[in-house]
């Protein structure tokens, strides 16, 4: 074992390089593990950085002083300004027991690096109570043990002083050391545990490599360990290797394990919870070569005492731990780390980085500790720092840093020393005794309906009411409650039952999913479920119930495969037949160990067709069409999506399907089609019903916008009469004249039967999720007077069959994602209102004075001139290639110009010239633009790419000039020479780039056009640099890359619909930019796992709801579109001081008045909320504020404003 191969590569799962960990040759047990480096920059930090002493310790009895040390680190290591030096060996000593004894050796040598003959040195410890030191001559301590602990040991010669660590402990062995790590760590949830805590030798447990009968190699990476590293494996003296890596370890790094001397692997990566500081003892781990802490939350300077480690690879977090100046020439000889570091400046830390508080009792105390460490990580014992809160009702503190929770809630508790502040969050929760979580269970479940209630919400002792069983502290261990009505979802707040052991809720109609959080029940024994209707599938988290031996969960609803996890059960009960799941083959041999089990289904593969754009597969129209897609799950519970299915009809006069799935209506009937795949198959029923009254139509209005899903669908497909359906009127004689669904919650595409509702006068679907086009046959509607379609996703062009619609009086079409001209037919119609706004919809010319006779209207823009250039992409492969373009040209009236004049330029002629005809000539390797421009002021453009061998480096050097290359932090090879892999922040693979990482390296510009070349490319951060102007649509050419990271740039404008062309992306990071407006409609096109645009100006159109969705996250700011009522608010903010405002956030800005501070607005985007209490508001309130017709709130209390309230005020009476 003396060498390691060191391998790297990049992993798809990754978002950026992987590293292979340390291997000791001979071991091909362990296999190859990859993990990321960077995968965790997202954390946040808040960590204590708390300074340790310094310590020096060598293995040669004359030690000698590295050379090339900054001042600080030879101060920190006990060096004094003329190099004379103090060593004490060892730098931990452990003592067995109270009254053991032991020694410490003080080596002192002079400036010359000769050791001190007999040198005087005085011996002083921190802590009697634990050892006791006295001098013993020639610079040796006598240490006696008095008691269990830790303390310090300081030796002084003359000025000069060194610290030792003292731990007096009883000795472990390796076993019980192991032991303790298990426990420490929820040894019973690891993936997997085999032999751990058995009597079988240490050989045989799962990651453990012995040499003899000491523990060697302790392997547990990526397999479950949650908890903090205990202290005592630092007793494990012959470890060679320490590899917990990707687990979910928090805590600090104990010192302890500076005592492991042999220690030569430390691989501590993505455990995003580990905290605190690096310590400094680690500098003493004297074999130490590979260090790993990357993906970690570690902060703080790198301790100087690494200046004693021979390290050949130290991975840590760039963003969170930084060097300390004094270091930078000790990093140059590691021979594999991170470039792009941080040096250290003076900073405070606060020490927690969190307060936790649980109540009832308000008013617990906690004190925070702050530290001023300067830049090389000593710390100003004198500075005086002051402590501030953020919100005083949730928690206060005091001068000393003593905090006091008074109200629940989350809030920030801050330190400051001159300019230099740090912050800890407090968090007051509310925690529930047994007695509320029983009452809360009675309230969500149905208790006024259950079948015995006897004592319940009573002030009987618990173990009195019905069902409930406690121990002896009073504390819930039965919940038995089965056959008793309960009914609804389980709630997660049942996991709060911490001493439950038995739990029956069977026999009840209980619906819903399994909780996750059931499987934080450690002392749950039995687990009874059966006859309900839950569904889903069986948490993982039930495979950590490591008590559990009785589960039955038969007769129900649920889905897919026993989970995994379950291996790690020792039921001796299982009991799950008719429950849904099925047991898979790889768990054939855990079923059958279990004593008793009933005819659980065994699971075989299966193949499930979906509907991907239609509600149903029922069409109401020949020549519809609809999309299949397939999904396969194998016997072991794996999916894969979109399978390539062989597709056939059963009928095709009914319907006819192709290869890709494609459904389309033929004549009417039923009929059957059927996927097969890896020799499954699979049917679903098609049918063809054409309507034929009004109650069809309005029974597919219902279907195609998930009508089960309305907020009201009162009598909906009923036998009632139709006027008795929800928002709908009728005439005399049973036709529909009248339907009105405003808010609510119709989703989906309005289908053109609608025109069938030939008696219709009313038409109201505002503020709903349609998406789709609206129907052409909506202008068959001859008596319609009003249509209001308004805050909705509809797209595409205002049909020009609307203007045949002479009833027609009203027509409001606000906040929806339509465009183009309002079509010339509607110069017919007499219109009382007519409302556009937040649409990309334009007024022809000729319309002009239809518009101005309109009593109630918006102001749409004038259409212009359009100029389309096709194809709008060209891509040439070699100089000197030809390509013609083509132009059409559409007059603002939305005519087509018969041979338009038009003049050709290329942007830059460098990269292709175009000649007077649109013939495009490739020059060099490069994007450009070429403009096609009519009448001198309109004008399309084509994309040009000249992509040649060697354009990946063409790219490259004019990213660099475009971004002021010479000013990068790190600009490593660039524009050199040298292959393209070896220039900072650049990968390949095959020759061609496909990583390029230049995040946080001071880039300053735009981003160039000539980006698109890198079509190779798999991940791109640029993140954290002064990029600014727009994201250039260029960008869409990169179909491969999977990761785009610009956050925390200046870019702005509105992000490129050509983004969505990018169909690999599956990360995109847009965060703490400038971008504003709408997402693109081509977003839909994008499967993204992850995308993040907080702190942006980016709102999500509605016809982008139902792809917003499925990213599961939170409500995100909606698209409205621009009233008068900005106007009005720029008044408030001009009159009252707005640049002296407290909290000013994007006011004046373009982005919409609801992403303004303390502005809400309604769906149109008209303000219903001024919240700008305490903002330092000065001068009067102005009257314009009567002019926002929908406002409710308005809230300027604590401010300095003067003069009356404005009468103009009362109008609003809601307010």
């Amino acid at each position: 074992m003396d060498q390691m191969e060191y391998l790297h590569r990049r992993q798809a799962f990754g978002r950026d390089e992987q590293r292979e960990s340390a291997q000791q040759p001979g071991d091909p047990a362990q296999g190859v593990h990859w993990h990321s480096p960077f995968g965790f920059r997202w954390i946040a930090v808040y960590g204590a950085f708390l300074l340790s002493p310094f310590l020096e310790a060598c293995t040669d009895d004359t030690p000698t002083t590295p050379a090339g040390l900054d001042a600080a680190v030879q101060s920190a290591m006990g060096i004094t300004a003329d190099s004379a030096r103090i060593i004490i060996d060892p730098h931990w000593l452990t003592l067995e027991g109270t009254g053991a004894t032991g020694t410490l050796t003080a080596r002192v040598t002079d400036a010359d690096g000769n050791a001190v003959a007999s040198p005087q040195v005085t011996w002083a410890s921190a802590d009697a109570t634990i050892a006791t030191v006295s001098e013993a001559g020639n610079g040796v301590g006598q240490v006696t043990a008095a008691g269990l602990g830790k303390t310090r040991v300081t030796a002084t010669y003359n000025s000069v002083t060194a610290d030792a660590t003292v731990e007096v402990a009883v000795p472990l062995t390796d076993r019980e050391i192991l032991e303790v790590l298990y426990e420490a760590t929820g040894g019973d949830g690891w993936t997997d545990d085999t032999n751990w805590l058995s009597n079988k030798d240490l050989s045989e447990w799962y990651g453990v490599g012995m040499s003899g009968d000491k523990v060697d190699d302790l392997r547990l990476y990526d397999n479950n360990l949650v908890g903090t590293i205990p202290p005592e494996l630092g007793g494990l003296d012959e470890l060679f290797i320490l590899s917990l890596g990707d687990n979910k370890l928090s805590g600090p790094i104990p010192p302890e394990l500076s005592k492991l001397r042999r220690l030569r692997d430390l691989l501590l990566y993505g455990n995003a919870e580990i905290s605190g500081r690096l310590p400094p003892e680690l500098g003493y781990t004297g074999g130490l070569e590979y260090l790993s802490t990357d993906g970690t939350n570690l902060s703080g300077p790198v301790p100087l005492t690494f200046a004693n480690l021979d390290l050949t690879h130290f991975y840590f977090d760039r963003d969170n731990l930084c060097i300390p100046a004094g270091l930078e020439a000790w990093l140059t000889t590691v021979r594999e780390t991170e470039d792009d570091y941080s040096v250290c400046t003076d900073q405070i830390t606060v020490d927690p980085g969190s307060l936790y508080f649980e109540a009832p009792p308000l008013g617990d105390t906690a004190r925070l500790a702050a530290e001023v460490i300067t830049a090389e990580g000593n710390r100003v014992d004198d500075a005086t720092i002051t402590w501030s809160r953020a919100d005083t009702t949730i928690a206060t503190v005091d001068s000393e840093g003593l905090v006091t929770a008074v109200d629940y809630g989350v809030t920030q508790v801050t330190a400051t020393s001159d300019s230099l502040t740090a912050t800890a969050e407090v968090e007051v929760v509310l925690t529930l005794t047994d007695r509320q979580v029983l009452d809360s269970i009675h309230q969500l479940m149905g208790g006024e309906n259950w079948t015995d209630t006897t004592n319940w919400l009573s002030e009987e002792p618990l173990s009195g009411w019905y069902g409930v069983e406690t121990n002896d502290a009073g504390k819930v261990v039965s919940l038995l409650l089965g056959h008793n009505g309960l009914a609804g979802p389980m709630p997660d707040i049942l996991a709060e039952l911490g001493d439950l052991v038995t739990l029956d809720l069977g026999g009840n109609a209980i619906t819903g999913e399994v909780p996750w959080a059931l499987g934080d029940l450690p002392q749950l024994h039995t687990l009874v479920l059966n006859d309900n209707a839950l569904e889903g599938r069986l948490p993982e988290s039930l495979g950590s119930l490591a008590a559990l031996r009785y589960l039955h969960i038969g007769t129900n609803e649920l889905s897919g495969v026993v989970p995994r996890s379950f291996r790690q059960l020792a039921l001796d009960t299982l009991y799950a037949a008719g429950s849904g799941v099925c047991v898979p083959p790889s768990l054939n041999e855990w079923f059958v160990g279990i004593g008793q089990t009933d005819d659980v289904d065994r699971c075989v593969a299966s193949l499930a067709i979906k509907v991907a754009d239609l509600s149903s597969l029922t069409f109401y129209a020949i020549g519809e069409s609809g999309t299949l897609s397939a999904t396969h799950v194998s016997a072991e519970g794996d999916t894969t999506h979109e399978a390539s299915a062989t597709w056939s009809s059963g009928d095709a006069a009914v319907a006819s399907v192709d290869v890709l799935g494609k459904v389309t209506a033929v004549g009417e009937g039923a009929t059957e089609v059927t996927a097969s795949y890896n020799s499954v198959t699979a049917s679903i029923a098609v049918e063809v019903a054409l309507p034929e009254n009004d109650r069809d139509v309005l029974g597919i209005l219902y279907d195609r916008t998930h009508g089960t899903a309305w907020t009201d669908g009162a009598n909906w497909l009923s036998d009632e009469p139709l006027s008795e359906w929800a928002g709908v009127e009728t005439d005399e004689s049973g036709r529909v004249v009248e339907l009105s669904l405003p808010g609510n919650n119709l989703r989906g595409t309005l289908h053109a039967s609608i025109s069938q509702l030939d008696q219709l006068v009313t038409l109201d679907l505002t503020r709903n999720w349609i998406t789709g086009s609206i129907p052409p046959e909506i202008g068959n509607l001859s008596r319609l007077r009003d249509l209001a379609l308004s805050v909705n996703g509809f797209s595409g062009k205002l049909p020009s069959g609307l203007g045949a619609l002479a009833s027609l009086r009203k027509l409001n079409m606000v906040a929806t994602s339509l465009s183009g001209p309002v079509p010339a037919s509607f110069a017919a119609l007499e219109l009382d209102s007519f409302l556009v706004g937040g649409t990309e919809l334009c007024v022809p010319p000729s319309l002009a004075t239809w518009l101005g006779a309109i009593p109630q209207k918006d102001s749409p823009p004038e259409c212009a001139a359009r100029v389309s250039v096709e194809p709008s992409t060209l891509t040439f492969g070699a100089a000197g290639q030809t390509a013609h373009l083509s132009v059409t040209v559409v007059d603002a009236e939305g005519n087509v110009v018969e041979s338009p004049k038009v003049t050709w330029e290329a942007a830059d002629r460098l990269v292709a010239t175009v000649d007077p005809t649109g013939l495009v000539t490739a020059r060099a390797a490069g994007i450009t633009a070429v403009a096609a421009t009519y009448a001198s002021v309109t004008a399309g453009s084509a994309e040009v790419a000249v992509s040649l061998p060697g354009s990946d480096r063409a790219a490259l050097e004019a990213l660099y000039h475009a971004t002021r290359g010479d000013d990068w932090k790190d600009n490593t090879n660039w524009l050199s020479d040298k292959p393209l892999e070896e220039w900072y922040g650049v990968q390949t693979r095959g020759g061609r780039v496909d990583y390029l990482n230049l995040g946080k390296n001071n880039l300053d510009g735009q981003i160039p056009a000539a980006i698109g070349l890198l079509d190779t490319l798999f991940i791109l951060d640029l993140r954290g640099n002064a990029i600014a102007g727009a994201i250039p649509p260029a960008i869409g050419r990169l179909q491969g890359l999977r990761d785009l990271t610009l956050r925390d740039t200046g870019l702005e404008g509105s992000v490129p619909p050509e983004i969505g062309n990018m169909k690999g992306l599956e990360y995109l990071s847009l965060t703490n930019t400038k971008l504003s407006g709408p997402l693109p409609e081509t977003f839909a096109n994008l499967k993204l796992d992850q995308f993040y645009h907080s702190g942006t100006g980016l709102c999500v159109p509605r016809s982008l709801a139902a792809w917003y969705e499925t990213l599961d996250k939170p409500d995100p700011l909606p698209c409205i579109p621009d009233t008068s009522d900005r106007e009005t608010l720029t008044t408030l903010y001009d009159e009252t001081g707005g640049p002296g405002w407290r909290d000013q956030r994007n006011w004046m800005t373009d982005k919409g008045v609801n992403t303004w501070e303390g502005i809400a607005t309604d769906e149109e985007g008209y303000v219903t909320e001024i919240f700008l209490a305490w903002n330092k508001l000065t001068g009067s309130i102005p009257p314009q504020l009567g002019n926002l017709a929908r406002l409710e709130v308005l809230a300027l209390y604590g401010n300095d404003l003067k003069g009356r309230i404005p009468p103009e005020l009362a109008t609003h009476l809601p307010v």
